[in-house]
């Protein structure tokens, strides 16, 4: 299935049941972390904070999208109860017959940005998910693409990306 934005996405998932929003004020320290794990350990739907303590309106966090096989399916456009092995079939499928991708002039993911010393990483409600963490993480379970320098090599992965200051994240 193509979703033109993440905002469809999470209409469609609105639109099965397959997301919560929460209304109420929820602290990033530990409170959106612990909902989540809740939320992600009992299959539950994925969750949709509104309102962050500290935050100005707008800034959201919506949390563990792809948990579950049910909304696996939902993002490939599969039947919602599709099973694991025809998940990965669908996967297997689609990834042997690659999209190109379409080079976009002025895209939305880039109309705010920040540069030089306006860097500020705080600025976007990043939760410290688990006690004992060692910071913040403004991702998890999220794309990774980078790219050697010299080389030109490029390497797609999955890595939580931990604020360390205003403009420093560290991923392992």
């Amino acid at each position: 299935m193509h979703f033109k934005d993440n905002r469809e996405f999470m209409n469609l998932l609105e639109k099965t049941g397959d997301v919560v929003k929460i209304k109420q004020p929820v602290s990033w320290e530990l409170e959106v972390g612990a909902i989540t794990r809740r939320s992600a350990e009992s299959s539950g739907p994925a969750v949709f904070f509104e309102n962050i303590e500290g935050y100005p309106s707008g800034y959201r966090i919506f949390s563990h999208p792809l948990a579950t096989l049910r909304r696996l399916s939902i993002a490939l456009g599969l039947p919602t109860q599709s099973s694991a092995r025809e998940i990965q079939n669908a996967y297997e499928k689609r990834i042997a017959n690659p999209i190109n991708p379409v080079i976009v002039k002025n895209p939305p993911c880039q109309e705010n940005v920040m540069s030089g010393s306006e860097v500020d990483l705080f600025k976007f409600p990043a939760p410290l998910i688990h006690q004992g963490d060692g910071g913040r993480y403004i991702g998890t379970w999220h794309l990774t693409a980078t790219r050697d320098p010299d080389s030109g090599w490029l390497n797609w992965g999955m890595y939580r990306a931990m604020v360390i200051n205003r403009n420093t994240m560290a991923c392992f």
